[in-house]
């Protein structure tokens, strides 16, 4: 009896650990961060985390404390290398996340609020329109992407709306389809 009692505990022993992840758990500054990552991804997040500050400073980097436990979970790591890299950044002094603008794939800088530039970019396109038109756009390929930036670098809406309707100008149409020019 003892015998199958002591395989079955070493069967149950054996079924845990092969059910076991090594996961990372992070605090940043004191705090600690949302969820568990696995060696690789904490590994990947930080080094990325070090080279976009390295990037964004040219080798003057203050980078917050970072903390890392390290032990086995029964729950596989949920947190991305991603995630962690930008929880870094987003702790880093002089570091703030931005919206870069690109007209046709050319930077033409960045401003906080990518929404907000979307408004006044409407609202520019409302303004200048002839009164024979019934819709405008840009004749270029606007976007907008998120990035990692050093603090107080945005453009300013207006300067950037100047921009893009410098590098795209406002295309209007008419009613019955055809291009009027603003």
């Amino acid at each position: 009896m003892w015998k199958k009692v002591t395989l079955g505990a070493f069967a149950l022993l054996l079924g845990l650990l092969a059910n076991t992840h090594m996961v990372c758990r992070v605090s940043i500054n004191g705090e600690a961060v949302e969820g568990c990552y696995s060696p690789w991804a904490h590994d990947r997040g930080l080094l990325a985390a070090v080279k976009a500050a390295d990037e964004i400073f040219a080798g003057s980097t203050s980078l917050p404390v970072v903390k890392t436990g390290c032990g086995l979970s029964l729950r596989p790591p949920s947190g991305s290398a991603a995630e962690l890299s930008g929880a870094v950044l987003d702790s880093a002094r002089g570091i703030e996340p931005m919206d870069a603008v690109y007209v046709n794939s050319v930077p033409l800088g960045k401003v906080e609020d990518g929404e907000r530039l979307m408004e006044k970019l409407r609202g520019y396109l409302l303004y200048t329109m002839p009164t024979s038109a019934v819709g405008g756009t840009f004749s270029e390929e606007l976007s907008v992407r998120r990035v990692y930036t050093r603090s107080g670098s945005a453009t300013n809406y207006d300067d950037m709306v100047l921009l893009v309707s410098g590098m795209a100008p406002a295309v209007y149409v008419d009613r019955e389809g055809n291009r009027v020019m603003g």
